[in-house]
This record gives structure tokens, C-alpha cells and sequence, in this order.
């Protein structure tokens, strides 16, 4: 029974780099299932400081017009590009908690760890995309919205720095935001560990772990406004700006928040893990 464990774990590590694909696929699958809609109400709420009642009448009243696509704008081709964010995180995650495992024994420190240098990556390689999907979402004229001229207008007016404006925040965030996620995963494994090996179980901790990244708020709304189309406040700038609120300041799009991190994760930790598992079973069996 151990030497048949040993081969499956052997046969997970062997074909890690399966999740360089299946986690983007997953994502992908995430952002068209409604997840890009939530996360387009998010950052406009925290962008533009409007209540929810009227992004959402004011989507509705743009989508008489513009029909479905108002739903799904930046979705082509920078949201569907930023499915590729998915590369870095699961398989990083894995890489540096395997390699942690023969160091640490808390399975929830290296959980934690391993999320953390995965979200780093993940906002290295996400800032320049999720710049353009705000930018979109943003811009006064978004009716007449094309995606090329977007590009061309930013790297013109900034040069290539343009793209990655708010990265300090967005790597600093995306890094805590996975840590706490697989904190949060690696809690709920140890708790459940039978059930945690079903695509259901995994469903359910990404949705725990999702939860917990509300920890990390304030710093997606400084990204949100740092990146909206027009801003040219600093780090510093929007930090004052955030004081002014208050408390709440900080915790803008809370609410949009922990429906779509949780659904986020939940999707991406469990489709992940499940197509990888099913091109395993047909190729490496």
C-alpha cells in the first residue's frame, strides 16, 4: 500500500510541470464562468468609489445598447491573455513546498510560503495585463473601447513602465494573497484530509482559502486606483486618499471581493488539480 502511495506522489512531483497549463485553463474557465463580470464590478468600485446599485445600473443600461459584451469588457484579449497568470502560482507553489517539506515539518507554514512566492511571481507577470483590463473598465470614452489602440496609448504616453504601474502593491499583494489562500487551503487539508483528495474537497478549501485573502483588500484597492484610466497619483497619494474614508476606505469592493476570490480559488485549485489529473490518466498511465 506505502509503494503504490509513493508511486502516485512520485508520479504528482514527475508531472508537476502539467500545471504550467492546467492552472491556466483553469482560470480561464473561472473568468469566462462569470468570473470576469464579478471582478469587472469589483475594480470599478474600488477604481471610481460607486456603490454597487449604480455600477450595476449602469452596466445593465450599457448593455441595452452594447448587448452582452458590456459584461465582458478588457475580457478579449487582455483577460483572456491574463488566464496565463495561472502559470506561476500552482506550480511554483508545489516547487517550493515540496522543496520546504524536507526543511519544515508544518504543513501550514510551507503551505503559506509556497502560496507566497507563487503570488509574487503571479504579480510580476499580471500587473502589465490586469493595467490594461482596469484601464478599460476606467476610461470615460469605453464605448468606443479598442483593445490595440489601449495598448498603443498607454506605451506611448509612458513607454513600457506605463504597463507596470503599481507593481510594488500588486506583487506585495498578490504574494500575502496566496500565502493566506493556501494558509487557509493547507488548514482545512489537515482538518479534512479524506475529503480534501476529492475535486469537491479541494472546491471547498479553495473556497475557505479564498475567504481569508480579504486580509489583503487594501492592497487591491490601492492597485485599483493606482492603474484606473486618468490616475496620476502615487503610492503615497492614494494612501492619504484611502485615510480620508476611514476604515472603510481600506475595504472598498469587500463584499465583490469574497465572492469572487473565493469562487476564484475554489476554480482554480480544484480544475486545476482535476485536469491535470485527467491528462495524467490518459497519457501517463
Amino acid at each position: 500500500m506505502e509503494v503504490a502511495s509513493k508511486k502516485s506522489n512520485d508520479k504528482k512531483t514527475n508531472n508537476r510541470y502539467l500545471l504550467l497549463g492546467t492552472s491556466a485553463a483553469a482560470i480561464l474557465t473561472e473568468m469566462t464562468m462569470f468570473g470576469h463580470p464579478l471582478e469587472s464590478i469589483k475594480i470599478i468600485r474600488q477604481a471610481t468609489d460607486k456603490p454597487y446599485k449604480k455600477i450595476v445600473n449602469d452596466l445593465v443600461k450599457e448593455s441595452k445598447i452594447n448587448g452582452f459584451k458590456t459584461f465582458y469588457k478588457g475580457y478579449y484579449p487582455w483577460a483572456m491573455i491574463q488566464s496565463m497568470k495561472g502559470i506561476p502560482v500552482l506550480y511554483t507553489q508545489s516547487f517550493v513546498s515540496d522543496n520546504l517539506y524536507k526543511h519544515i515539518k508544518n504543513e501550514k507554514a510551507v503551505g503559506m510560503i509556497g502560496g507566497l512566492c507563487g503570488g509574487i511571481a503571479q504579480g510580476f507577470f499580471q500587473t502589465p495585463l490586469q493595467r490594461l483590463k482596469t484601464e478599460a473598465m476606467t476610461m470615460n470614452n469605453n464605448n468606443n473601447f479598442n483593445s490595440t489602440h489601449l495598448l498603443k496609448k498607454i506605451i506611448n504616453k509612458n513607454g513600457i513602465t506605463g504597463l507596470y504601474k503599481g507593481l510594488a502593491p500588486m506583487t506585495l499583494k498578490k504574494g500575502l494573497d496566496w500565502g493566506v489562500r493556501f494558509y487557509g487551503i493547507e488548514t482545512f487539508k489537515n482538518k479534512y484530509p479524506e475529503f480534501y483528495q476529492t475535486t469537491p474537497g479541494k472546491f471547498a478549501a479553495g473556497l475557505c482559502g479564498g475567504l481569508l485573502s480579504l486580509t489583503t483588500l487594501p492592497f487591491d484597492v490601492m492597485v485599483a486606483k493606482i492603474q484606473r484610466s486618468g490616475s496620476k497619483l502615487d503610492v503615497k497619494q492614494i494612501i492619504n486618499l484611502m485615510k480620508q474614508d476611514g476604515f472603510k476606505g481600506f475595504f472598498k469592493g469587500g463584499t465583490m471581493r469574497a465572492v469572487h476570490s473565493s469562487y476564484h480559488t475554489a476554480i482554480v485549485l480544484s480544475c486545476g488539480n482535476l485536469y491535470k489529473e485527467i491528462l495524467e490518466d490518459k497519457f501517463f498511465n
